[in-house]
Order: C-alpha cells, then sequence, then structure tokens
C-alpha cells in the first residue's frame, strides 16, 4: 500500500460548503496507521460518490465506509448538526462523526439530531 501521506497532513473532518450535505465516515488503513475521517459532499451527491473522492484521496490505502448521514453547518450560527443515515451505507456512528468534527472544527457546536 502507499502510505506516503503523513499523519500530519489528515485532516479528521472534512466539511465542503455551509449548508446542508451528506456525509460519510471511513476508516482509512496504511501499512502501520489505521484512521477513521469524516468527508462530506454536496447535498443531492451520492454518499457512494462521497467515497470515490476518499478513494482519490488516499490512493492504494485500504478503505471501509463505516456508515453515512447528514451534516448541516451554519456558519452564522457556528452550529454543526449531524443525523440520518446513509440508505447505501447504513447510519454512521453519529458520536464518532461528532468527536472528529469538534477537533476539527473547534469554533464551532456540534449537535447531534435522532
Amino acid at each position: 500500500m502507499n502510505s506516503k501521506k503523513s499523519d500530519a497532513k489528515i485532516v479528521a473532518a472534512r466539511i465542503d460548503h455551509i449548508g446542508y450535505q451528506k456525509y460519510v465516515l471511513v476508516r482509512v488503513v496504511s501499512q502501520d496507521r489505521t484512521f477513521v475521517i469524516v468527508r462530506t459532499g454536496d447535498s443531492l451527491e451520492q454518499h457512494v460518490k462521497i467515497l470515490r473522492v476518499v478513494q482519490k484521496e488516499f490512493p492504494g490505502w485500504g478503505i471501509r465506509v463505516l456508515g453515512g448521514g447528514y451534516i448541516t453547518i451554519s456558519e452564522r450560527t457556528k452550529t454543526i448538526e449531524i443525523s440520518g443515515s446513509s440508505k447505501r451505507f447504513g447510519t454512521a456512528e453519529h458520536d464518532v462523526a461528532t468527536r472528529l468534527i469538534r477537533e476539527s472544527y473547534p469554533g464551532f457546536e456540534v449537535i447531534t439530531l435522532f
């Protein structure tokens, strides 16, 4: 496997834009490390399209989707809401996604809706 991407370059959570969008929780594995990350995509994209972006971000790595859902981010109120599930991948562990998003977006309140 190609494991050239260093730990310092791996962003735990990346939210592409303000507003409503889909997300996937993904485990990525190199030869010596395992990471769990959150990635988002346009609200009209299928969760599988977000997975394809992750595969391009981590070429040659082992990738497993752990589930999906929806994220709404508001710059005005500094809130990020996590909810829902993916029809294809099932429901992500929103508590794990919440922790990763809090690490990457410390100025935002992260709320899990069920």
